[in-house]
């Protein structure tokens, strides 16, 4: 089971919690970013940029221990719950619509609540955002107004073979949780 423990950033002060795993000489980490831990780069080598040879051994060190290390890696759930603590807070203050954010950022919060079509239950792939009443209506991205969708239904809802009320709206088919995954 991984613990969090909290620490302080030796840069920006700020505290960051983080997985107690420590380095090969017993200390803990010291940096709340990669930025942070850049800086201290920098300060070492006097604000010059790192040589392709310097840079190469770095890699080639991370890659090595990755490979020594498969249990440190952070992936899948438990990587998005990380970033997700990291990021909280920083960007969208209060989103009132999921279409406030990139496509890119939709998809994720999409895979990670297994979101499936609305109307047909498929869940190959990723589904689409569908505007039911359409786009000229008041207040056009409120989740009353918009639906989850696969391609398919999406193609025949777009052609009007659809009607609107076949389809189920988010905020019936996921109530209140779909930001609650936005942070992973």
């Amino acid at each position: 089971m991984r613990r969090e423990i909290e620490f302080t950033c030796t840069i920006c002060q700020k505290k960051f919690r983080t997985i107690n795993y420590k380095k090969k000489d017993g200390t803990d980490r010291k940096f709340c970013s990669r930025q942070c831990a850049g800086k201290t780069v920098k300060m070492r080598f006097g604000g010059k940029k790192l040589s392709e040879e310097h840079k190469t051994k770095i890699k080639e060190s991370l890659q090595k221990f990755n490979k020594e290390h498969p249990e440190r890696r952070a992936r899948g759930e438990f990587l998005s719950k990380r970033v997700g603590l990291s990021t909280k807070g920083k960007y969208k203050k209060s989103p009132k619509s999921i279409l406030e954010f990139s496509k890119r950022t939709v998809t994720k919060i999409l895979v990670r609540i297994k979101a499936n079509c609305s109307r047909c239950g498929w869940n190959e792939g990723t589904c689409d955002i569908h505007h039911i009443r359409g786009k000229k209506i008041e207040n056009p991205d409120d989740h009353s107004n918009l639906s989850c969708l696969c391609p398919n239904c999406h193609r025949l809802a777009t052609m009007k073979k659809l009607k609107p009320e076949d389809i189920i709206p988010l905020t019936v088919q996921f109530g209140n949780t779909l930001f609650d995954h936005y942070y992973g």
